[in-house]
């Protein structure tokens, strides 16, 4: 496949607003000259299907939660399909494939990042490197934060092997998202959303003049939401034979307002409780609102 024709990385609108770690990196007074990644990510092979092949900017954030989340002995995956959805919903870009770096931080301030162990997890801020092409700075960045999300410009014959080389002039080229944990004295240690292109690993190399587009940390965790699966709506309650002890024993169609539109259609054995009697009747029954 054509990777660079992807371009599954767009640059991020620049905005006054955006905060910049900069106080942070001036505080930290010594560093060291290696620092190898504190967690091995999961490993995830974006491109199985078609509908994951742009998703490189949700699964470059979802290692930055990873990560955030095993400094708290917390070992889960992300769901970056479902994190990739919600970039497109808000990054003003609906009718291109890909997303941008702000939009998929935007996201897991405002929303959260979708996790495997039925949780919602938010960051409560992220930041903007200033010059990511700075080593001093990208260097501070990774060994305060632990994880960077980076933006760079690939191509074909340049992004294989253990340790990637910039595009050679005439070479297409695409944006990808990866993420920056680490670094040694010539490289930085890397973690990519395409394994197949690194020998089937996850982690690879890139050499500290590889340019860098934008690159950006979560700087404070967390804030945790229990995803509430629970499903509300409206049934008949005066169908014979259908309900007993809040239990569906004879199939029964939830709507989503007395005599509304068709949610689903309840199966025997659902377990429910009562929110809500409706006074009065529509579409010749009684109603109730119901909670499963």
């Amino acid at each position: 496949m054509d990777i660079s024709q992807l371009n599954a990385c767009i640059p991020s609108p620049i905005e006054e607003q955006d905060r910049l770690v900069s106080g942070e990196i001036s505080k930290i007074i010594s560093r060291p000259e290696k620092c190898p990644a504190p967690f091995q990510l999961t490993e995830i092979n974006q491109l199985n299907n078609s509908e994951s092949q742009y998703a490189c900017v949700a699964c470059g954030a979802s290692g930055l939660r990873q990560t955030a989340s095993r400094m708290q002995d917390i070992f889960e995956d992300c769901d970056y399909i479902w994190l990739y959805k919600e970039c497109k919903k808000i990054d003003g870009i609906p009718n291109l494939n890909g997303t941008t770096l702000k939009a998929v931080l935007t996201v897991a301030k405002n929303i959260g990042i979708k996790t495997t162990t039925g949780k919602i997890r938010k960051i409560k801020e992220y930041k903007k490197i200033i010059n990511p092409n700075d080593q001093s700075q990208l260097e501070t960045a990774i060994f305060l934060y632990h994880a960077v999300l980076a933006a760079v410009t690939l191509s074909n014959n340049g992004w294989k092997g253990e340790v990637v080389r910039m595009p050679l002039s005439g070479e297409p080229t695409g944006g990808h998202g990866i993420v920056i944990n680490g670094f040694d004295m010539q490289n930085y240690l890397c973690h990519d959303s395409m394994p197949e292109y690194h020998n089937g690993k996850d982690d690879f190399k890139m050499p500290k003049n590889y340019a860098i587009n934008e690159a950006w940390v979560f700087t404070v965790d967390e804030e945790i939401i229990d995803i509430d699966n629970s499903l509300i709506g409206w049934v008949a309650n005066d169908v014979p034979n259908t309900i007993k002890n809040n239990i569906i024993i004879s199939r029964l169609n939830l709507r989503d307002a007395p005599n509304g539109k068709l949610i689903k259609t309840l199966s025997v054995g659902t377990k429910f409780e009562v929110i809500e009697q409706y006074n009065g009747t529509l579409g010749g029954h009684t109603w109730q609102e119901i909670k499963i």
